[in-house]
């Protein structure tokens, strides 16, 4: 908990200390922003450029809250084609306070033609309390990500994976994430997603959710967005939610 924490205050400070040179930036600058949402973009960082998500959120599952305190991704861009990636959450419930989980990944660009093809490995770790009272499991996803703009104003990406691990009866769970996105102006954007999680697995879950973010800077976006989830199709999305909040900040 108090690594994320450090991580957090310092991400702040570096992000204060750098907004007024942001004010003057160029506004050509090219930012990937994986926020918000499931659904993960299929664009990489330019190279050599360094990239932050970061957020908050809070989840109620029937009567529960959890409040995700940082959820954090670094995200490194190598050759334009490549990017490394590093992330962590830090949750609190009634019951429990640390860090959840700490991962590292890659993205790789296949291609961009008619729309970018990315692959996607992650290692996934569990930590703290969180993996001590089993509510999971270390595990390896390998995700194919696809991006396309249909036209000026509309975009959509579709994800799907597989995530290996050993978790009760099963030792891979499938995952697809379909996402539209609509460009109401040159800062402000929306869009509305599915994901479906641990696909024909008995702890299944459908996750419906609307976004807006506002490009209030060049190297600087706000997001706001929310999420129903199920364990069935549709049922019961009034008493699982989510609502989160955060910045993507393009550092250099």
């Amino acid at each position: 908990m108090r690594t994320a924490r450090i991580l957090f205050a310092s991400s702040a400070l570096l992000f204060f200390s750098s907004f007024s040179t942001a004010l003057a930036q160029e506004s050509n600058i090219y930012m990937p922003s994986g926020r918000p949402g499931y659904t993960t973009g299929a664009s990489v960082v330019a190279d050599k450029s360094l990239l932050l998500e970061t957020g908050f959120g809070i989840e109620e599952f029937f009567g529960d809250k959890t409040t995700t305190i940082n959820t954090s991704t670094l995200r490194y861009g190598i050759g334009n084609v490549f990017e490394a990636r590093f992330s962590m959450a830090e949750m609190k419930d009634d019951w429990n306070s640390s860090i959840s989980n700490i991962a590292i990944g890659a993205k790789y660009n296949l291609t961009d033609d008619n729309g970018k093809l990315t692959l996607m490995g992650q290692f996934d770790l569990p930590c703290g309390e969180w993996f001590d009272f089993g509510y999971a499991a270390p595990h390896f996803s390998l995700a194919m990500l696809y991006s396309k703009p249909v036209n000026d104003k509309f975009s959509l990406t579709a994800n799907i994976a597989s995530k290996f691990q050993k978790y009760y009866d099963h030792n891979v769970a499938l995952m697809a994430a379909l996402s539209a996105g609509y460009s109401i102006n040159d800062k402000l954007s929306a869009s509305a997603e599915i994901y479906c999680n641990n696909i024909m697995n008995f702890n299944h879950t459908t996750n419906i959710g609307i976004a807006l973010a506002y490009q209030v800077l060049p190297r600087l976006q706000f997001d706001v967005s929310t999420t129903r989830t199920s364990d069935k199709f549709v049922s019961n999305m009034n008493k699982w939610w989510s609502i989160e909040a955060g910045i993507c900040w393009l550092i250099k």
